[in-house]
């Protein structure tokens, strides 16, 4: 008890110094004062909900350069009022991913911060 080993357990694994990984790691999220753009709420623009409406040019537009999946649940998502850090959990995203997006999609206009 003051620093002796007082039971000694034989292991075998399959390769030296292999360990089996998690099948899906645990998603760290960052507090609000590392990444308080994350957790800010975001409002689209009149360009950010033509983008949303599949009649205009505005949402091809998008499509094409922010693809379904991507740019649109994410324009999506902040129309439902969602965080992108809410977002990035629920789309299993990691936060450095999505980080270029956002800016993008607010520097050509398509979201403000705000509500």
């Amino acid at each position: 008890m003051h620093g002796e080993a007082v039971a000694t357990l034989e292991a075998t694994l399959p390769q030296p110094g292999a360990f089996t990984a998690a099948a899906h790691p645990p998603t760290l999220t960052l507090p609000r004062s590392l990444a308080g753009w994350a957790h800010l709420p975001y409002a689209l623009t009149l360009r950010g909900k033509d983008a949303l409406s599949p009649i205009t040019s505005v949402h091809h537009e998008f499509r094409s350069q922010f693809g379904d999946r991507g740019g649109l649940a994410l324009l999506q998502a902040l129309a439902q009022g969602q965080s992108p850090a809410d977002y990035a959990l629920r789309a299993e995203l990691a936060l450095t991913e999505l980080e270029p997006l956002l800016r993008q999609l607010r520097d050509q206009g398509y979201i403000r911060e705000g509500s």
